[in-house]
This record gives C-alpha cells, sequence and structure tokens, in this order.
C-alpha cells in the first residue's frame, strides 16, 4: 500500500472508531477523554493529508526529510494505526439482534487501560505534529531565510501555547465530525425563517431555537454557523460556536466556554492583541500555569470584541448541563459583554431557559418578546404592498401574491419577505423587510424609521422538516446496500416502494 492511500485509510479508521464510540453506553469520563483525543488524532491526520496535496513525500525535499520517518515500517503511523486498530476491536461488536442493527455496546475498557491508550495517543500525534511543524518551518526557512520570516516562526509557536493555555476546547473539531455535519440540502427551511434571518441581519439580539431530543437541533446549529462563516469569510466578522454535552463536564462550565469563545476570536484574527499576550504571560511565568478568574476572562473577552465589526455566538445543547445554575451563569455571562454578540443558543423546551429570556435578561440586551400577536404581525399584508396593489403597479416584495383584493386578506406566500415583519409605533403601519429596507422614513407618519419595531418574539420552535426527511430517508436508501437490493428485487412487484419506505417513516417519526 502507498503511503497516501495508508494514510488515508487510517483517517477512516479513526472516523470508524468515532462512530463505534457513539454506540457505547456509559463510560463516563474516560469515555469523554478518549474519544476527544480520537477526535485529536482524526483532526491531526486530516491535516497531514491535506500537507499531502501540496507535496510530494517521495521527492528528496525539504518538507519530506522529516515526515519520511513517520511511515517507516514499524513507525510512528504503524504504530498509531495499531492503537485505533485494538480500540476498535474492542467496540465492535459481531452479533446483531433480531432487527438486523449492532447492539448498543457497553464501555470495554477499564480506568487504567484508558490512561495507558490515552498516553500512547498523546505522544504518537505530539510526535507527528512535531514533525509536521518542523518540516513546514524548514520550507518557510529555506523559501525566505530573512529576520521577518523567523520572528514570525517564533510568534507563531508562541500563539499556538497561548492558544492551548486559553483553551483546550476545540468545538471546531467536533463541528467536523459526522453526527453534526448537515445532510447537503437539508434545513434550508430553518435558515430561511424569518427570525433566523432577522437574527442574521442583526434585527434581534438574542434567538432561542427549543425543540425536542432528536429534532435536528445540532444540525440545524451547525448548518446556520457553516452558512455564517461563508457569508463573512472575508469581513471583520467572528462567528463562535459552543457544543454543550451532558457527558462532559468540561462544557458544563461558564468559564470554560468563555475561554473556548476567547481561542476562536484569537484564531480568527490571527494574533495575540497585548491584553492577550500580557494575560498570558502574567499566567505563565514562573511555575506551574494558573487560570484568569472569570471577570479576567470576560474582561479580556470584551476587548477582544471590541476588535471585530460584529460576533455571533451559538450555544447547542443549552439543556445539557447538569444545573439550572450552570445554564443561568453562561447566558448571564454573555450578556455582561460589550459589545453585546449576536446570541442564538438551542436547546430542550426547558423552563429554566425560556423564563431567563423572557423575563431575567435585561430589556435592553437579550430579553425575548412576550407581547407577540403572530396573528398581527406574521399574517397582516404589509400596507406599502396593498397601495401598490390599489395602483395596478407590481409588488415589489412578492410578485407572486394571487389575492390582492382587500388588504386585510391573509397571505399565503413562500416569500417571507413579503410579511409584515415590522410594525410603526406611531401609527401602526405595517411594513414588510423589502419595503424597511427601501425607505428610509415610515410611509404613513413620515417619522424616520427607528420607530418601527421588528415583530417577532425571538424564539424558534424546532421540529423535524417533512423535505429534510425525505431527503435523509432517500439517502440513507441510496447508501445502505441491503435497501438498495430490496428496492431492486421488489421493484417488479412494488413499484414507488421508495416513496412507500419515505412515507411510513415520515409518518411514525414523531417529529424526531
Amino acid at each position: 500500500m502507498d503511503t497516501t492511500a495508508n494514510l488515508i485509510a487510517i483517517v477512516d479508521l479513526a472516523f470508524k472508531v468515532i462512530k463505534y464510540m457513539n454506540d457505547v453506553r456509559e463510560g463516563g469520563k474516560e469515555r469523554s477523554e478518549l474519544h476527544q483525543q480520537v477526535l485529536t488524532v482524526y483532526d491531526l491526520l486530516w491535516n497531514l493529508k491535506y500537507e499531502f496535496e501540496s507535496h510530494d513525500l517521495d521527492e528528496e525535499s525539504t518538507w519530506s526529510k522529516p515526515i519520511k520517518p513517520l511511515f517507516h515500517p514499524g513507525g510512528t503511523v504503524d504504530q498509531l494505526k495499531l492503537v485505533l486498530e485494538q480500540v476498535a476491536s474492542k467496540l465492535i461488536l459481531p452479533t446483531r439482534n433480531f432487527k438486523g442493527t449492532l447492539k448498543k455496546l457497553k464501555w470495554p475498557f477499564d480506568k487504567p487501560e484508558v490512561q495507558r491508550i490515552l498516553e500512547r495517543l498523546r505522544s504518537l500525534t505530539d510526535s507527528i505534529s512535531l514533525a509536521l511543524s518542523r518540516a513546514n518551518l524548514q520550507v518557510g526557512v529555506d523559501t525566505n531565510r530573512d529576520v521577518k520570516f523567523l520572528r514570525h516562526a517564533v510568534e507563531s509557536a508562541e500563539l499556538e501555547s497561548a492558544l492551548k493555555w486559553i483553551s483546550t476546547l476545540d468545538f471546531r473539531v467536533l463541528q467536523k465530525t459526522a453526527q453534526r455535519r448537515p445532510l447537503s440540502g437539508t434545513g434550508s427551511w430553518f435558515l430561511d425563517n424569518p427570525q433566523v434571518r432577522g437574527w442574521s441581519n442583526g434585527r434581534t439580539r438574542a434567538l432561542w431555537c427549543h425543540g425536542i431530543p432528536g429534532a435536528g437541533k445540532t444540525v440545524l446549529a451547525t448548518a446556520l454557523f457553516q452558512t455564517l462563516q461563508e457569508k463573512h469569510a472575508h469581513e471583520n466578522v467572528a462567528v463562535l460556536i459552543a457544543y454543550c454535552s451532558f457527558d462532559d463536564a468540561i462544557t458544563h462550565s461558564s468559564s470554560n466556554i468563555v475561554s473556548s469563545f476567547l481561542r476562536q476570536l484569537i484564531e480568527k484574527r490571527g494574533q495575540m492583541s497585548q491584553v492577550i499576550r500580557e494575560l498570558y504571560i502574567e499566567h505563565t511565568k514562573g511555575g506551574e500555569p494558573s487560570r484568569p478568574s472569570q471577570e479576567r476572562l470576560v474582561t479580556a473577552m470584551s476587548r477582544e470584541l471590541e476588535s471585530f465589526e460584529k460576533t455571533f455566538i451559538i450555544i447547542d445543547g443549552l439543556d445539557e448541563l447538569w444545573e439550572n445554575k450552570q445554564k443561568v451563569e453562561l447566558l448571564q455571562t454573555i450578556e455582561s459583554l460589550h459589545p453585546l454578540p449576536q446570541l442564538l443558543v438551542t436547546s430542550r423546551p426547558v423552563e429554566t431557559i425560556a423564563k431567563w429570556f423572557a423575563e431575567s435578561a435585561r430589556e435592553d440586551r437579550y430579553r425575548t418578546r412576550t407581547d407577540f400577536e403572530e396573528e398581527e404581525y406574521s399574517h397582516r399584508r404589509c400596507n406599502s404592498c396593498d397601495e401598490w396593489h390599489e395602483q395596478g403597479e407590481q409588488d415589489p416584495a412578492n410578485s407572486s401574491v394571487q389575492d390582492q383584493s382587500d388588504s386585510n386578506d391573509m397571505v399565503e406566500s413562500k416569500d417571507w419577505t413579503s410579511v409584515a415583519s415590522y410594525h410603526c409605533k406611531n401609527c401602526a403601519r405595517n411594513a414588510c423587510v423589502t419595503c424597511y429596507e427601501k425607505y428610509d422614513r415610515c410611509l404613513g407618519c413620515n417619522e424616520p424609521k427607528d420607530c418601527f419595531k421588528w415583530a417577532w418574539p425571538g424564539k424558534v420552535t424546532i421540529t423535524a422538516h417533512s423535505e429534510d426527511l425525505e431527503q435523509y430517508i432517500l439517502w440513507r436508501v441510496d447508501n445502505n446496500d441491503n435497501l438498495k437490493a430490496l428496492l431492486e428485487n421488489a421493484r417488479a412487484k412494488a413499484y414507488g416502494l421508495a416513496d412507500i419506505i419515505v412515507q411510513r417513516v415520515q409518518g411514525e417519526s414523531h417529529k424526531m
């Protein structure tokens, strides 16, 4: 097997181990630590595979010299593969239940064994990281030997050390795993939701998206995170995310979450500010590194936020925190930041979280609306569009509206911009998003358009969307050999069997 194929095989093996660990019961802290370490291995190997695309290991080059020994027989990569195979061998269950699916596994490792595996994995990943750093550094030195580059190399090493000190939580690695990655083409209903669009465009500061377990909250949060990153990729805008997990106590601390956000901000900029440098030096000089107080972290993060034009924060699974006190503390901490980020939270419909957004949050910051009348705002036609209809002109917001006879009629339209999303506090005039953005003043009272208020409450209910379910089920059918064979064998007898499967699963999914 050639080097590239061998590396791809190990990447696939690491991914399989991650999937197998998701099917394991129990394990507690040991399972969480091992799961995190295998994710680190997966991310490192993926980066190494990416480097292979721009370098040829078979050539005698500056880059290949420190990398080649990793792939010698019995070397670092072979040892890493052996450890992953040993882990996988204990996680894979050869027997299946009567339904033909793998049984849920019990945690097969004891604590000493997990510690030995962790130490081995950490040692091997450190060796690969060091070789990769040497290779890239040497390439840079050979390309540009002047003092500026050497200074940059030193600063990069210092930055890497500072990032690890600030936070060991790297939610970007978690975001890449399959269980969080949205299936292509799904989730569009959520991204086009008027409240989500309004939040993304800064019309509201906070948005709470709640739903039952299995409704797809994490996948939708990831889809929104990726969409915002792509939209603002070339702008001075930060998009931060945190995944809270019930069995990972590290994600239950507001200090740890804020530290992770601080790390993401520094990674976005690519360099340390003077504030972060001073904080890092203060807590790492001398003996053992220490942690800054919660107050210092909040102050440092606020200073970092000042350097960005806008910041989005997405917290997925806030209900996963064990105690209500932890949930409230994290929300209060984020609300105390200056400038205030855009905040979106996903969770189950937990009373503590609902009460905080509706009552405890400050009205000028993250308070959600309680005086919202959905019938009045989300269905009544935009007054400006009505006037165009009466004059026989085409509605610029939505030319597909069929019934134009009465301004009080309900509007049924797929284009949410034609819905009256703004309401004038002075003259009670309704305006759709298109009209609001087109004019500087209210066409009713002629006042500046700050007289309008955004007519949405700041809450979205998440359920499994029928289009997403259908696409996912069809994808599963196309990617499952048994189902594909079943459809091929039964096609002559049961035409449209795929549609029957879709309808059956949708009918029994209970919005999950």
